[in-house]
């Protein structure tokens, strides 16, 4: 292609990208006898990106790549297939749209694209949890810890504890590995006594909705995402909490989200205020129950025996308890975990990709919804 040629326009190729899906290709890509391009360079660019497309996935299917390797192909596939599928990015769109889709859903509605995750599973077969937790690793990890990784060839699951850390964490967990002061991630935090407990003034869950103190750790939120896709709402939160969160919109104590609409995926940590928690809980049904949420994850205590904890259990699909007292953290920066154990409800048609995403924090379980004398 000779240097005078135009500059690629990416929002043409994305618009020929969806015409040639739709018609096919009308007009053919024209070379000289010298192989000098005359006409398709945007055509061309698709072809280009539809083989380097393909060409990852044999090279995920066949090559033994160690995982990082791995997660960073993953990725590179990922800005591919969205470059040629931008339908099937992630939105912050709810109510009628279907999942991540930017088309509204209608009876005449056309089926769409399949989710990165899902169409990479159709196409080398790996699950599309150990897709998302390799991309997690490649996405998150620093590259001192990368490197350290791949040399001491540390398990998987250690590097995605890492990868849910900062990046000031992981290097000083990375650096008592290579010390030899801790044999394995695990050990590296077990001897970390740098946090200071701090008892709540109250026995209940520390929250980050309505409550400037007390905000949900990074890890959970990332998980979150991983199911969800996008986080749409959090709708009891606050401009530091949402640094985190990145919900497309949050409301505030002062905005008050309980006289809000609620649509798309949502993300809930609920101010446990007696005679809050239950409005929220009773407010986020309603939303289930009339369509306007898509899905939702929800942070909570095990409060197994109150009314507002079997409201959720009434909408969930399944429920999550973890290994231990959820570690939550504040403005300056100290960590702060509650007397009373937590549980995080799903919500939504896919508990089995919930159950798969959160299962290195706890247990989990389906729930089973009684309804008209039979178990769904």
């Amino acid at each position: 292609m000779e240097n005078n040629r135009r500059k690629l326009d990416e929002v043409k190729i994305q618009e020929l990208s969806e015409s040639i899906n739709k018609v096919g290709l009308l007009h053919p890509i024209t070379v000289t006898t010298n192989h000098i391009l005359i006409a398709g360079v945007d055509r061309l660019e698709l072809d280009g990106l539809s083989a380097e497309l393909a060409m990852l996935d044999e090279n995920l299917i066949r090559a033994e790549l160690h995982y990082i390797e791995r997660g960073e192909q993953w990725a590179r596939r990922k800005a591919l297939y969205e470059e040629l599928y931008p339908e099937t990015k992630s939105t912050q769109n709810g109510g009628a749209y279907r999942g991540n889709q930017y088309q509204v859903v209608t009876a005449d509605s056309a089926p769409t694209t399949l989710p990165f995750t899902a169409d990479t599973n159709s196409k080398t077969g790996v699950s599309q949890r150990v897709i998302h937790e390799e991309l997690q690793i490649a996405n998150k990890l620093t590259p001192s810890a990368k490197e350290v990784i791949i040399n001491l060839d540390i398990p998987k699951r250690d590097a995605l504890k890492l990868a849910r850390m900062e990046s000031n964490e992981q290097d000083a967990v990375v650096a008592k590995i290579v010390s030899g002061s801790a044999s394995n991630v695990t050990e590296a935090l077990a001897n970390d006594d740098s946090d200071e407990y701090i008892a709540p003034s109250k026995p209940h869950i520390a929250h980050n909705s309505g409550n400037s103190e007390w905000y949900t750790p990074k890890e959970y939120i990332e998980a979150a995402r991983g199911v969800l896709g996008v986080i749409d709402l959090d709708p009891a939160s606050c401009e530091v909490a949402n640094r985190v969160v990145q919900a497309g919109r949050y409301f505030t104590a002062k905005e008050n989200g309980l006289e809000k609409e609620w649509r798309g995926n949502i993300w809930m940590n609920p101010p446990y205020v007696g005679e809050l928690i239950p409005k929220f809980c009773d407010k986020l049904r309603l939303h289930v129950e009339s369509g306007d949420v898509t899905q939702a994850i929800s942070l909570t205590n095990n409060a197994t025996e109150t009314a507002w904890f079997n409201t959720l259990v009434g909408i969930s699909s399944a429920i999550l308890f973890p290994k231990s007292r959820v570690k939550f953290y504040m403005p300056d920066g100290k960590t702060g975990t509650p007397l009373q154990g937590q549980c995080i409800f799903y919500i939504g048609d896919n508990p089995k990709l919930f159950m798969e995403v959160f299962e290195p924090f706890g247990w989990s379980a389906y729930i089973t919804q009684k309804k008209a004398g039979f178990y769904q």
